[in-house]
């Protein structure tokens, strides 16, 4: 990228400077050529200040851009895209999300989610409450700012509790949404289904 930022300044210089250089010959062809040929010259004044100008606002507009939104970390970027790095892996690329306070960061479905803390949630209703202890999964991008997902809405729970149902609810991914429908420890084994035996893969760890 750096390579490619060098070439283009180069070449811009090089156009800049070979206007110049040609409204420059032109003006001395005026000034000491044929009259009859004033008309040609004069035209490529023109069209040489014309590309000039052009060069400029190219150029402004390329630096405009790389300064507020850089492909590295700037103190003066409108967002600071440096945690999100992409490496070529046996063929396959594959992304490293690292979170600002190093909290740990899963994958589902493609979507990124942090690890924002551990709770005693109550999954259950108003009268049939169930709690489990479990950590509250929200999504990556929300967890990045001034208020690092303090804000944000919880997407997941992880159920992390090694008592509840034996120990085989440890690691249990469920979404938010399941707040207010388990009543007992039957409601949860079928909200587990056969992930209770098969112990399947619901997400991948990224950190």
């Amino acid at each position: 990228m750096d390579t490619i930022y060098y070439i283009t300044n180069f070449l811009g210089v090089l156009a800049g400077i070979t206007c110049c250089a040609m409204i420059g010959v032109a003006i001395f062809k005026i000034m000491t050529g044929d009259e009859t040929e004033h008309q040609k010259y004069q035209t490529r004044i023109r069209n040489g200040l014309i590309a000039l100008i052009l060069i400029v606002c190219i150029s402004t507009v390329k630096d405009t851009v790389l300064q507020y939104f850089p492909y590295v970390e700037s103190s003066d970027a409108i967002g600071d895209f440096s945690d999100i790095q992409i490496s070529l892996t046996d063929g396959a690329l594959t992304d490293t999300y690292e979170d600002v306070e190093g909290r740990s960061v899963i994958r589902v479905d493609g979507n990124y989610y942090v690890n924002t803390g551990e709770k005693l949630i109550n999954i259950g209703g108003f009268w049939d409450s169930y709690k489990i202890w479990c950590s509250v999964y929200k999504l990556y991008d929300e967890c990045q700012g001034i208020t690092r997902g303090a804000m944000a809405d919880d997407i997941y729970y992880m159920s992390w509790e090694a008592d509840k149902l034996d120990g085989q609810s440890q690691g249990f991914l469920m979404s938010a949404d399941v707040k207010g429908t388990i009543k007992d420890d039957n409601d949860f084994k079928d909200l587990m289904g056969n992930w209770l035996t098969e112990k399947y893969q619901q997400y991948e760890w990224i950190s």
